[in-house]
C-alpha cells in the first residue's frame, strides 16, 4: 500500500506553509503534479486568478460596519444604512451569494488534476478532491469571530432603531456592539499583518491522502470506473479553485462521485451526513450507503458516520451546486497517526472498488457509459 506519510513531510517540512497564491502554493502543485506523474501520465495543471484571502473582506465589512456606529453621533438614518449594508455583506458572504475579495488584488493560483484511466468502458467516474494550499492568516478565535459578527449586527438593529425613534438610548446602546466591532477588526488586522500560515499536518494529509489513494487504483486500475485525484489552489480564501474546476469539467462530472479530503487530523475517519447551514446540505445516500458498509464489514477501520451542521468544506459547495458529494475526515485535529492515513487509504481503494462492482453490474445490464 503506498505511502501518504511522505507526502505529508514533504508537503509541511519541505514546502511548508502554503499560503493561497503563494509561491509555496506554487511548489505544493508542482510538487503533487510530479508526484501524480509517477502512477499516470494523465496529469496537468490549469491555472487562474484569484484573490489570495478572506481576511480582506472581513476588514472590510468590520470597518464598514465601524463607521456606522460613529455616524450615530452625527445622522442616524445614514448610520443605519451603513450598518444595514455591512449586515448584507456578512449575509452574502456567508451564503455566498457575493464575494468582497474580488474587490482586491489578484493573484495566480493552479488546480492540479490527475487522472487514472478505467480498463473498459467508462460507467463511473469517482472525484477525490483535496486543496494545495493551508490557512493563511492569525485565525480568531471562534467565539471571537462570532461576537465580531454578532457585534454587526447589532449595531446595524440598534442603529434603525435610533433612526426609527430618534431616540438617543438607542445610540449609546449601540455603544457595545461597537466595542465588539472595533476590538475585532484590531484583532483581525493584526493576523492579517502577521501573515503566518499553517503547515501543520492536517493541511497536508488530504492531498497527500489523494496522491496514495491515486497510486493504489492505479496499481490495479478498476474496470468500468475512472479515477479523477483534484487538488484545487486558493481553497481557503473562498473555494476559488473548486469553483474553476467545476465551471470547466462540470458537464463531464455531472454524474461522478466526489469524495472530499478536509480536516484529516488525529482521531478516527469520519464521513458526514450533513454540513452546512441555512441550509443543511445532506450529503449523496449512495456515497454515505457505501461508506457505511465498508465501516460495517471492516471494523477495524474505526469508521463512523456524523452530522456536521455549521462546517463547511468543499463537500458543502459540491452540495449547493447539485452534485454527489460526501466528505472524509477525523473526529480530532493536530498530527493524524500513520494508521489513520493508511486505513483512509485502504477505505478509498475499498470505495472505488465498491463504486466499480455497481458499475460492472451496469454494464452487464447494458446500461450506457458515461
Amino acid at each position: 500500500m503506498p505511502d501518504p506519510l511522505r507526502h505529508v513531510k514533504a508537503l509541511t517540512e519541505e514546502i511548508g506553509a502554503r499560503a493561497a497564491a503563494s509561491p509555496e502554493e506554487a511548489s505544493a502543485a508542482r510538487y503533487i503534479a510530479e508526484a501524480a506523474r509517477a502512477y499516470t501520465h494523465q496529469v496537468w495543471m490549469e491555472p487562474f486568478r484569484t484573490f489570495a484571502s478572506a481576511g480582506e473582506s472581513h476588514l472590510l465589512i468590520l470597518a464598514v460596519s465601524l463607521a456606522g456606529g460613529l455616524l450615530l453621533l452625527a445622522d442616524f438614518r445614514v448610520a443605519a444604512m451603513v450598518g444595514t449594508l455591512a449586515a448584507v455583506g456578512i449575509c452574502g458572504q456567508f451564503f455566498g451569494w457575493i464575494e468582497l475579495g474580488w474587490l482586491f488584488r489578484r493573484q495566480e493560483s493552479r488546480n492540479v488534476v490527475a487522472v487514472v484511466p478505467a480498463v473498459g468502458a467508462i460507467r463511473r467516474r469517482l472525484v477525490l478532491v483535496a486543496h494545495c494550499d493551508s490557512p493563511c492568516g492569525t485565525p480568531l478565535p471562534a467565539w471571537l469571530a462570532r461576537l465580531s459578527w454578532g457585534g454587526v449586527f447589532g449595531l446595524a438593529l440598534l442603529s434603525a432603531l435610533a433612526a426609527a425613534t430618534g431616540d438617543m438610548v438607542w445610540a449609546w446602546a449601540a455603544m457595545l456592539p461597537g466595542a465588539f466591532v472595533a476590538w475585532s477588526l484590531v484583532a483581525r488586522g493584526l493576523g492579517e499583518l502577521r501573515g503566518a500560515a499553517a503547515s501543520g499536518d492536517g493541511s497536508a494529509a488530504g492531498p497527500a491522502l489523494a496522491l496514495a489513494a491515486g497510486e493504489a487504483l492505479a496499481r490495479a486500475p478498476l474496470r468500468h470506473t475512472e479515477v479523477w485525484t483534484v487538488y484545487t489552489g486558493s481553497k481557503e480564501p473562498g473555494m476559488v479553485g473548486l469553483q474553476v474546476l467545476l465551471e470547466q469539467y462540470g458537464p463531464l462530472l455531472a454524474d461522478a462521485d466526489f469524495v472530499v479530503l478536509d480536516r484529516i487530523g488525529g482521531g478516527e475517519p469520519v464521513y458526514t451526513f450533513s454540513e452546512g447551514a441555512f441550509p443543511v446540505r445532506y450529503c449523496d445516500p449512495d456515497l454515505v450507503a457505501y461508506l457505511a458498509e465498508l465501516g460495517a464489514h471492516s471494523p477495524d477501520l474505526r469508521l463512523t458516520g456524523a452530522d456536521l451542521p455549521g462546517h463547511h468544506t468543499q463537500c458543502s459547495r459540491l452540495l449547493e451546486a447539485g452534485f454527489r458529494a460526501v466528505s472524509l475526515r477525523t473526529a480530532g485535529e493536530g498530527r493524524a497517526s500513520p494508521r489513520t492515513l493508511h486505513d483512509l487509504v485502504r477505505l478509498l481503494r475499498s470505495l472505488g472498488e465498491l463504486i466499480d462492482l455497481d458499475a460492472g453490474i451496469e454494464a452487464e445490464a447494458g446500461g450506457a457509459g458515461m
